[in-house]
């Protein structure tokens, strides 16, 4: 039998169920031209796109001979942005994906059930018909199943491994040097290169990166001076923090920033779950051969504002690092430091620290 191919010009989704709706408010969201190829042999072309503020969020299959990991988590998120291509694996339980990236990375693993939308146009016509919703899921009831989806166009450039340069900071071979991504807020791997002050960043996915480290017993993070003011907005985070239902119950808060529209901060926090002498596993403590479990993290949390009464919300977290510390030890320091900032996004390579800054202490 000939495979039937339909193109048509849409905003593709991936496809199980679909309603007529209305989009949600236009925010800003990645838009890619895509071939969305399924199971009956239908292509339908157009651009993809996912709800607004969403993105995919995409857990890591081991490989049978290694373990295929981008970072410290074997969770990644990402958008259509930094996307060539996903393929899918049909009539599985949860539906398997292959993701290439951009850069050349591949990625086995299965997506977390995301919600697309289908602007239908058919040849010849100027404005969508209609538009549609779809959810990605297990499909296994469904009879045209997502098989490819082939972006049209480079989309965003980046590298698989991206080099750093430290400008004014110098880390020990006995040190560790942290990154997360700036959006995502995701763990990725610092490797110290050869020449002094020159590491290499795994793939961020295209995203910029906070950097953080440990020197000594003393852990410090990039963060512009300003943030550590404890002023009005500082304190606002500070209550808030003491809300939020946490396993680390030690919180301290050691700088912010905000966006121009002041609806979304970005916080600086050390944190350390302590056990009470008195605690026990049913009290909520957690124990081994050592005695009680305690960590340390050094942390970023992300909250929504609304600037007119001042509440928050937190969206996302992500962690540098997660130590353990003796139950009787003191927690580590933590603190912002000024040669960690800015890091700057050079297109091959991440610089990280002023000019200014050098010169001072030159």
């Amino acid at each position: 039998m000939e495979r039937r191919v339909t193109a048509w010009a849409a905003v593709v989704t991936l496809a199980v169920f679909c309603c007529a709706l209305t989009l949600p408010a236009a925010e800003k969201t990645v838009k890619r031209q895509a071939e969305v190829h399924l199971s009956d042999g239908t292509v339908l072309k157009g651009l993809v796109q996912l709800t607004p503020r969403n993105n995919f969020y995409f857990w890591i299959i081991p490989d049978k001979d290694k373990i295929v990991t981008t970072g410290r988590k074997k969770v990644r998120e990402f958008n259509f942005d930094v996307v060539k291509e996903m393929s899918f694996a049909p009539f599985t339980k949860r539906r398997k994906c292959t993701v290439t990236f951009n850069s050349g990375e591949k990625l086995g693993g299965i997506l977390k059930s995301v919600v697309v939308y289908l602007h239908v146009q058919k040849p010849g016509d100027v404005m969508p018909t209609s538009i549609k919703k779809y959810a990605l899921r297990s499909q296994l009831r469904d009879k045209q199943l997502i098989k490819r989806i082939r972006m049209v166009g480079e989309g965003r450039k980046y590298q698989a491994k991206t080099p750093v340069v430290l400008k004014n900071v110098r880390i020990g071979p006995l040190d560790e040097l942290f990154a997360i991504t700036a959006k995502t807020l995701t763990p990725v791997t610092v490797t110290p290169k050869d020449r002094s002050g020159r590491y290499e960043v795994a793939s961020t996915l295209g995203e910029d990166i906070f950097l953080a480290a440990r020197i000594g017993d003393t852990y410090v993070a990039g963060w512009p001076a300003e943030g550590a003011e404890r002023d009005d907005l500082f304190r606002e985070v500070e209550i808030h923090m003491t809300k939020i239902a946490e396993y680390y119950n030690e919180r301290k808060l050691l700088a912010i920033t905000v966006n121009d529209t002041g609806t979304l901060v970005t916080s600086l926090v050390r944190l350390r779950r302590q056990v009470s002498d008195n605690a026990s596993d049913a009290s909520g403590g957690q124990f081994d051969k050592d005695g009680a479990i305690e960590h340390f993290r050094l942390s970023v949390w992300k909250w929504r504002r609304n600037p007119e009464n001042g509440e928050m919300a937190l969206v996302k977290r992500g962690s540098f690092c997660r130590v353990r510390v003796s139950p009787h030890a003191e927690t580590p320091p933590a603190s912002i430091a000024a040669g960690l900032w800015p890091v700057v996004n050079e297109g091959k390579r991440f610089v990280v620290g002023s000019a200014e800054q050098n010169r001072k202490e030159h």
